[in-house]
């Protein structure tokens, strides 16, 4: 009988952890984890879950979570795609402005 106990204990657990991992998404939008914006996602589902449930949690407890509900291959793969749309140059002060630094 302690073992039914224990299953029934560990689903409740389970149960809760989906739960407040729902709520923490009302707040941290899962379409923000792309981009620019993926860590503070991942660090305020963090940080929600940790206060709702009173325990710690790691990155990658929070994605192994996330991967329950979403497909985080896609995700990590619009990531790469939006990466190459990324135009990078050198910093240069604009000329009026050139011109003020160098007198």
């Amino acid at each position: 009988m302690e073992t039914i106990g224990f299953n029934e204990s560990k689903e409740d657990d389970e149960l809760l952890l989906e739960l407040r991992f729902l709520e923490a998404l009302q707040i941290y939008n899962p379409t923000k984890l792309v981009g620019l914006h993926r860590s503070f996602v991942l660090v305020g589902l963090l940080e929600s879950l940790e206060r709702r449930l009173g325990r710690s949690f790691t990155i990658a407890e929070v994605l192994e979570i996330v991967d329950r509900f979403y497909n985080l291959d896609k995700l990590m793969a619009s990531d790469s795609d939006e990466d190459e749309f990324v135009e990078t140059s050198d910093f240069t002060l604009p000329p009026e402005l050139q011109k003020k630094a160098a007198s």
